[in-house]
């Protein structure tokens, strides 16, 4: 998916091609459609963690 945004070179936002819809239906959340968010500059996800660790 990383490959399927902008192409500065070429002049293209996406690609359609590689682009699919997602369609996942989990116990939590559901996603109908196509991920609608560009990449970050550094192309790799950002984790977040919704917790707390505890102390050793």
């Amino acid at each position: 998916m990383a490959r399927s945004w902008r192409d500065r070179e070429r002049h293209i936002f996406s690609d359609p091609n590689k682009i699919h819809p997602i369609n996942h239906q989990g116990k939590f959340f559901q996603v109908p459609g196509i991920h609608l968010c560009e990449p970050s500059p550094q192309r790799t996800p950002v984790l977040y963690q919704a917790g707390r660790l505890q102390p050793r």
